[in-house]
């Protein structure tokens, strides 16, 4: 099982989800640090960024965000496995 990180952004009016962007693997474990995510993290959950964690990973990211309006979260994905089709 291969996990992906991901930026997600919701709307704080709506709590739709609004954006994501991946977390390249290069700066993966700054960002899992940035969050307080443990490195025995198995990565079931969602990880909220606070208003100055969001500011940090933003900059490593170089991406705007806007705290007053969207909620961000570091959050898992499964990568699916492909299958072999004989």
């Amino acid at each position: 099982m291969t996990m992906v990180y991901r930026i997600v952004s919701y709307d704080k009016q709506t709590e739709r989800k609004c954006g994501e962007t991946a977390i390249p693997d290069g700066k993966l474990a700054a960002i899992r640090e940035i969050a307080g995510i443990s490195p025995s993290d198995d990565g079931l959950g969602d990880y909220p960024l606070s208003h100055d964690q969001a500011n940090v990973v933003a900059r490593l990211l170089r991406m705007k965000i806007d705290c007053d309006a969207f909620a961000y979260y570091v959050e898992p994905y499964e990568v699916p496995v492909a299958k072999n089709r004989a």
